[in-house]
């Protein structure tokens, strides 16, 4: 069975936070917020303004052990299938080609989604992610990482 667990981005603060909990009567997200004093401070974010941005955990991790939430960018090999030990494109051929996309959830199910100057795709995550892909930042934090080109 997958954790559930959450995260958010505070727009107001430009902080990132794993979250403990929610209030819904109240709206508020009751979050981790390490501080000098204790690494597992607890306070609370309202989340009625908008300001706050909840990324759920997929599931899965990256080749390094990093956890994999809405909202990531990654970069790794993320098309073909794994044969024999190795990564091969649909001709068979060892697929090198690398590719940057974000963790989006649609449709009910995790997708990585793919931008070009001509297109934008929708692939549906694998458990294969784990190991050929790796987390390079997220949509609020490293914005810069979406440009096309860059790594």
């Amino acid at each position: 069975m997958r954790e559930i667990k959450f995260r958010a981005w505070n727009n107001r603060e430009k902080v990132m936070s794993l979250l403990r909990g929610f209030d819904f009567l109240i709206k508020q997200a009751i979050i981790n917020c390490p501080n000098e004093k204790s690494k597992t401070a607890i306070s609370s974010w309202d989340y009625k303004d908008k300001e706050i941005k909840l990324m759920q955990f997929t599931g899965l991790q990256d080749k390094n052990g990093v956890d994999i939430y809405e909202g990531d960018i990654i970069k790794g090999i993320h098309s073909g299938e794994f044969v024999n030990g190795r990564y091969r494109d649909r001709n068979g051929n060892i697929n090198t080609d690398i590719a940057k996309g974000i963790i989006t959830f649609r449709r009910g199910a995790f997708h990585i989604k793919y931008e070009s100057n001509e297109s934008t795709i929708y692939i549906p995550i694998v458990v294969l992610i784990e190991r050929f892909s790796e987390v390079i930042g997220n949509i609020y934090e490293n914005p810069e990482l979406l440009e096309v080109g860059e790594y």
